[in-house]
């Protein structure tokens, strides 16, 4: 099965896991049930022992492969696991006199913080994710930091709740009777929104758990306990069953993630003892042969079992040893002729002929190393534009700097004479891009361009040369540019390009804009490899820029 089929079934899930719920609610939301403290405290009992397993193992998946998702999945449920534990404390009777507050206030509320803590950690786990992204090993978070925070938050918590007079939980009045069950909710619904932006749960299998974990978790503050009209009725209840249940997917989330890595050693690890194998076996014969050759033995021959491309080993033994073997026996044949006198000695076409293979296997060789040789130089060529072209547009720019560095970096860099930078633009400022009708190609950089009276810089989506490829999201190249077009030109004249290409950049499949290049050459392959390479990054780049300036007006305004 696919991978789209896959996300498709994964999405119909998390769809019917919302149904479920609500549907479980609307059964129950009338229910007469009403549990007891003691029902209430083995429940907690039970969450706190999973919050604490759940804590350990994604803390041990984190050391295995350090990864700062787990590290504050981690941590965040073994402070989970504690102030469920003290959730677990106030429901007894034994323990009334010891707090500022009544039981009616004192355990709802700290069932909220028990929540409220868990939804804020796996919400600063996907922003950690995209930190680390965005940064790079700069954005990684300190292991140190990280124990600090969550120690903190947690004997906060503690402290908060020790001394401090709460006000009541329930407000019958209102819609929802326990409207701070929303402020939980809400980081649950955050978190989920980014994991599900993410995208890694259409192939992790942790991801996708941790989903199904989000979903119960918000359901259960939303649909259950905001809801809830009492102390330990069924919606109380409810909603403390489901807080499990979204442990035990992270449970199985983890649990089926260690496999797959445990699975993935195991291979590497018997993967590697073969190789070791069988490289210490072609060790072996190539010393045999060399042994023998040091002895003067010109018959011996590689006897080991050679695998895959190793059989060019085998082949470059044995055509190097025969064609030694050839060789000495022509040189001994000729001087065996010296030795008896002959005249008019010479060497045996055979000979010639057996330098001739050996030259014609080094010329081979030779060949194959250049080949090999250029396409080395053709990726280096092509790393090397995308890394230095990731350091033109890296920082915090605005549009215009970055389209500027971007069609002045492309230009030199194919050896280009011109070049010009078109972003699409809505009317009025708008940037009403979802409709083709209100939206323009502008031209708002270029390199080399001389401007002409009379010569269009806008450009709707479909129309001319420019408007065409946004039009159709793809590379058009063009040759035998007309003069009046666009012109090259130098100190010492003017001369239309041999060829052109045009290609748009995009993000998110989305059409952000037109670059322009026009050269005296014809554009290798290569070349517009490269361009198709880095107009993803472009598209992420300037997206980010207009984003970024769009913030800096609303902060403004």
């Amino acid at each position: 099965m696919n991978t789209q089929k896959i996300a498709q079934r994964k999405i119909l899930t998390y769809i019917a896991l919302f149904v479920f719920l609500f549907v479980g609610y609307l059964l129950l939301k009338d229910s007469s049930w009403q549990g007891t403290k003691q029902l209430h405290t083995i429940m907690e009992i039970m969450a706190s022992t999973l919050a604490f397993v759940v804590g350990i193992m994604a803390l041990v998946r984190f050391h295995s492969k350090k990864e700062s998702t787990f590290l504050f999945i981690g941590t965040g449920f073994l402070g989970t696991g504690l102030l469920d534990a003290y959730h677990t404390i106030v429901t007894s009777t034994f323990f009334d006199m010891y707090f500022p507050s009544p039981p009616p206030s004192l355990i709802p509320w700290s069932w909220v913080a028990s929540r409220l803590f868990l939804a804020i950690l796996l919400w600063l786990s996907w922003l950690a994710w995209r930190r680390e992204k965005r940064l790079g090993n700069a954005g990684i978070i300190s292991e140190r930091t990280v124990y600090w925070i969550v120690s903190l938050l947690t004997i906060a918590c503690f402290f908060f709740f020790a001394f401090v007079p709460l006000p009541r939980a329930y407000y019958p009045e209102l819609f929802f009777h326990r409207p701070e069950e929303l402020i939980p909710a809400l980081f649950f619904l955050l978190a989920l929104i980014g994991y599900l932006n993410k995208g890694l749960w259409k192939t992790d299998n942790f991801e996708h758990w941790l989903i199904l974990s989000l979903i119960v978790g918000f359901m259960g503050q939303v649909m259950f306990m905001s809801f809830s009209g009492h102390l330990f009725d069924m919606m109380f209840d409810g909603a403390h069953l489901l807080k499990k249940v979204s442990y035990i997917c992270v449970l199985i989330g983890l649990l089926a993630n260690m496999y797959v890595i445990f699975i993935s050693t195991e291979k590497s690890i018997q993967q590697l003892s073969e190789t070791n194998i069988f490289f210490k076996t072609v060790i072996d014969d190539v010393v045999q042969v060399s042994q023998g050759l040091a002895k003067g033995n010109l018959s011996i021959m590689p006897k080991a079992t050679y695998q895959g491309e190793s059989i060019q080993i085998k082949d470059s033994l044995e055509t190097a040893l025969t064609n030694l073997r050839r060789v000495i026996e022509d040189i001994i044949q000729v001087s065996q002729e010296l030795a008896d006198g002959g005249k008019n000695v010479a060497a045996k076409a055979e000979y010639n002929g057996d330098f001739v293979r050996i030259k014609d296997a080094l010329e081979n060789a030779a060949a194959k190393l250049a080949e090999a040789t250029a396409r080395n130089a053709i990726q280096d060529w092509l790393k090397t534009g995308q890394t230095q072209l990731n350091e033109q547009i890296s920082g915090e720019q605005n549009v215009i700097t970055l389209a500027k560095n971007i069609i002045t970096f492309l230009t030199t860099y194919l050896e280009a004479q011109v070049g010009v930078f078109y972003l699409l633009e809505g009317k009025g400022g708008k940037g009403e891009r979802d409709n083709v009708e209100n939206t323009y190609l502008k031209l708002i950089a270029s390199y080399a361009y001389t401007e002409r009276k009379g010569m269009n810089h806008q450009f709707k989506v479909g129309e001319g040369l420019i408007g065409q490829a946004a039009l159709e999201k793809q590379r058009v190249i063009m040759t035998d540019v007309p003069e009046d077009y666009i012109s090259i030109q130098s100190g010492l004249g003017e001369s239309a390009p041999q060829q052109l290409v045009v290609i748009p950049f995009m993000y998110e499949n989305a059409v952000k804009g037109i670059i322009e290049i026009g050269s005296f050459h014809t554009f290798t392959e290569v070349q517009l490899e490269l361009l198709d390479q880095v107009m993803s990054n472009i598209g992420i780049a300037v997206n980010t820029a207009e984003s970024r300036t769009k913030m800096q007006v609303l902060l403004q305004g």
